[in-house]
């Protein structure tokens, strides 16, 4: 397993160490707008990210992004009271491994974690636990990222790894039956780990499992197991529709799935 951070011009070997700071990583400048489409700056500002990490001696020789992803984390190290908004986060999947850029307010765009060990599906950050009189266990290494990697050549994507941003170490692995199809966390402080009929959900405080949500229907859509998590609420789809649950305007006919999702 390898890791990367930089400090200033000069880059540093060191696989137990990754940041959520401001003074670890490359740093991206901004770039004048030059009337592109939104679309296309979006583009180019990842592609440009990826190239600017990757020096490679052969010219032609670029990392792959699979994936994309925005978030917010409100609890970040950085973040003081004088702050307005929490740190923008970017997430990159790559066909070797993930990397995270921190999106200032002046535009430039700082690497604050970085992982080569295989492919990687997907990933999201945890939300941290709401206040409570309960001791957090793993307050010293949040902020947390859940990371799901290829794990073996029979189940390529049935493993997820919880990480610490603060030193990069692992500190849980969670093994599943099948392939995730994604991860989702917050804005309930829950971690849900969707399969392609079920769904895991884990405490965010502790990383135990609270719940098994079995016989999702399969959609032969983009997402195999399409799911949304609000502050009190997960929406899915069962592969048996709730009559007392199901809104109004659905079909159902016998051994016919309703399109209709329903709520728990």
């Amino acid at each position: 397993m390898s890791g990367t951070t930089f400090s200033g011009e000069n880059k540093v070997q060191q696989s137990n160490r990754r940041r959520m700071d401001s003074s670890g990583g490359r740093c991206v400048k901004p770039e004048p707008a030059n009337g592109k489409s939104y679309m296309e700056s979006v583009y180019n500002f990842i592609h440009d990210l990826s190239q600017a990490y990757t020096k490679s001696a052969i010219p032609d020789e670029k990392d792959t992004i699979t994936w994309a992803r925005f978030c917010s984390y409100p609890d970040a190290p950085e973040v003081n009271e004088s702050s307005i908004n929490p740190p923008m986060l970017l997430l990159l999947g790559y066909s070797n491994g993930i990397q995270m850029w921190n999106l200032q307010i002046n535009g430039d765009a700082q690497e604050v974690f970085s992982l080569r060990d295989g492919p990687v599906k997907t990933a999201c950050v945890l939300p941290p636990p709401p206040a409570s009189d309960i001791i957090d266990q793993l307050q010293e290494k949040r902020p947390l990222i859940a990371i799901c990697l290829a794990a073996n050549s029979k189940q390529m994507f049935a493993q997820v790894t919880i990480r610490s941003l603060r030193s990069g170490d692992q500190v849980k692995r969670l093994d599943f039956p099948s392939d995730v199809i994604s991860l989702h966390a917050g804005p309930a402080p829950l971690l849900l780990v969707a399969l392609k009929e079920s769904v895991h959900g884990f405490d965010a405080r502790t990383l135990t499992q609270v719940f098994i949500l079995n016989g999702c229907h399969p959609s032969g859509g983009f997402i195999a197991n399409p799911i949304s998590l609000g502050r009190r609420w997960l929406a899915y789809s069962p592969s048996i529709p709730l009559p007392g649950l199901q809104s109004s305007g659905g079909v159902a006919g016998d051994g016919v799935p309703s399109y209709v999702a329903t709520v728990i």
